[in-house]
């Protein structure tokens, strides 16, 4: 007999969600990384259970992408989506107990083109695009600890002690945190520096947009790798974290983006800036498709639709 578990109320989860994260730091940076690991499996299972609402969503979201897939191989998925992003939780939360020799060890790193080693070398900034796919932070982490001069665009969370403990992990590895409520100043003077700049572009958020495929659907994305690049001529392209097999981690830097033509005005501007975040969103959803129980299934990727957009306008700003 089954038994029935209540659903966790939205307000209760954001009033627990420091406790639970600050509390879960300390008790797994004790422990030995197979009893995290094993104590990981556990909470999945548990929030398989408790989170009916985020499951109902996955499986929409995932019969979109995959209606080729029996809706058992989608809900396969979703719970090794759970399963995925609990050990993600914990490889993030004791990120800061993992030497340089230790790190190296667990992320495997395949840059043929040489960017990153470029970038550290000539110092002239860089737009690295990413997603919410395998594991981003320690995506940054390796990337910092190399000798990559990194800065990361996020967004704030909305309980200041959650969002400081984040900046905090971070720093650690010699990364520091632009929020995006910031606005284009401190990007703009990374970018200057020399910095590489990581953005994360696979979510529907109120920033100045635009319409690009996604699994064959329009979906609402930031224009910010586009716009960046015609603004700076810093260099795109597209990196991905992805956990393999024996339960590693392959990083694998994928060519940059051709640059856009100098000197473009008006419409021909934007419909460049357009391509640019196209393209990356095409690299995005063929590393979603290689590894789709490594993505964020629950997140409204296409809320918004293109005639609710035509409503109202763009935020007047080079958002990310």
């Amino acid at each position: 007999m089954a038994i029935a578990i209540p659903s966790v109320p939205r307000r209760l989860r954001r009033t627990l969600l420091y406790p639970f994260v600050a509390g879960s730091r300390a008790a797994l940076s004790t422990l030995p990384a197979p009893a995290a690991s094993g104590l990981a499996g556990l909470a999945a299972r548990l929030a398989f259970r408790l989170l009916p609402r985020e499951r109902q969503r996955m499986a929409e979201h995932l019969a979109l992408a995959f209606p080729e897939k029996s809706a058992a191989d989608r809900a396969a998925i979703a719970e090794a989506t759970f399963r995925h992003f609990a050990q993600v939780f914990v490889e993030t939360v004791r990120l800061t107990r993992l030497s340089d020799a230790a790190l190296a060890d667990l992320v495997r790193v395949e840059d043929p083109d040489g960017v990153l080693d470029r970038l550290t070398r000539e110092r002239t900034g860089g737009l690295a695009v990413t997603a919410h796919l395998g594991n981003w932070e320690l995506l940054a982490a390796v990337c910092a600890r190399r000798g990559v001069p990194v800065q990361v665009v996020a967004t704030r969370f909305r309980d200041p002690r959650v969002n400081d403990l984040l900046v905090e992990l971070r720093a650690a590895s010699g990364i520091r945190t632009i929020q995006r409520d910031e606005g284009p100043r401190p990007i703009l003077r990374a970018l200057r520096e020399g910095h590489v700049l990581g953005l994360l572009i696979d979510q529907d958020t109120d920033v100045d947009g635009c319409f690009v495929p996604f699994f064959g659907r329009p979906a609402y994305t930031t224009r910010g790798p586009g716009v960046l690049h015609l603004a700076t001529g810093a260099p795109v392209f597209t990196l991905f974290c992805t956990r393999q097999p024996d339960g590693r981690y392959l990083l694998e830097v994928e060519p940059p983006l051709p640059p856009a033509p100098p000197g473009l005005t008006g419409e021909a501007r934007a419909r460049a800036a357009e391509a640019i975040v196209a393209e990356c969103t095409r690299r995005i959803e063929a590393a979603v498709r290689r590894h789709p129980e490594q993505w964020v299934w629950w997140h409204q990727r296409w809320k918004t639709t293109p005639e609710a957009r035509r409503s109202r306008p763009d935020p007047a700003r080079v958002s990310t």
